[in-house]
């Protein structure tokens, strides 16, 4: 069993790593693969653990997909981390695995804490409700068990509403985070570590004369603002003095 997942300040990691305690496969890192020339997935059992971004799945999970070579895939399962809004994220991954010759067995929604430091991610969970019945440590065995046993069941998904609108406002998103980036900005407090350019899941920063520079193909992770181990990363004029976010347990070195 192989468990793919992306993660910015270390919620799906840490649900990965829960999950992956129960099923004792390999965890493997979408960032550090999806560079790679080929991406050859030929386990019989695979899982993906991703955060949910504006209503639907990342970027960065799409273009895995979508470069993926499945082999001898048999059963497939998704974990979705969520803050907010789910959308129709499951069924929508469940198309993209579909015009790979793969079936998604199984999906699940399962609540996170949102990483919201700056304006916007403020924006995108305010409304996020109480969702602690859909707590990985709340739900982890019987969805163990579920995979464990290879079950085929109805993927999880919101309100009809989001699911109407999810997938558009989605699609904008990714569009408009690319360019996230043009927001940042480097305090005085840099050292040119370069923690955030190894962070990035998108090689989208380099370390120049005057500190990190972005070049606009954000994820809008988070990963380098909350990272630099100087809080000297900055989002406009929303992050100054905030406490940045790291999921409880993971470290600078498993993001690295």
């Amino acid at each position: 069993m192989q468990i793919y997942y992306f993660t910015g300040t270390g919620n799906s990691l840490s649900i990965a790593k829960k999950l992956n305690d129960k099923l004792d496969g390999e965890l493997v890192s979408i960032s550090k693969v999806l560079n790679d020339q080929k991406i050859v997935i030929d386990a019989n059992e695979v899982g993906f653990v991703f955060p949910i971004y504006a209503w639907g799945i990342p970027r960065i999970v799409r273009d895995f997909i979508k470069k993926a070579q499945f082999r001898n895939v048999s059963y497939t399962f998704a974990v979705a981390g969520c803050a907010g809004i789910a959308g129709k994220s499951l069924p929508v991954l469940k198309k993209l695995l579909k015009k790979k010759g793969v079936m998604l067995n199984s999906g699940f929604i399962v609540s996170e804490s949102s990483n919201a430091i700056d304006a916007m991610h403020k924006f995108m969970v305010k409304n996020k409700g109480d969702r602690d019945h859909r707590s990985i440590d709340i739900r982890l065995d019987k969805m163990a068990g579920i995979i464990t046993d290879r079950k085929n069941i109805a993927l999880e998904k919101d309100a009809p509403i989001a699911n109407t609108v999810g997938n558009f406002i989605n699609k904008m998103a990714s569009i408009a985070f690319k360019r996230q980036d043009a927001n940042y900005w480097v305090t005085d407090d840099c050292t040119h570590c370069g923690i955030c350019k190894k962070a990035c899941p998108r090689t989208n920063i380099t370390i120049e004369e005057n500190g990190p520079v972005w070049h606009h193909n954000c994820e809008y992770c988070m990963a380098c603002i909350s990272w630099c181990p100087n809080a000297a990363l900055q989002s406009g004029d929303s992050t100054q003095g905030m406490k940045r976010y790291r999921k409880n347990g993971i470290t600078v070195k498993d993001i690295l």
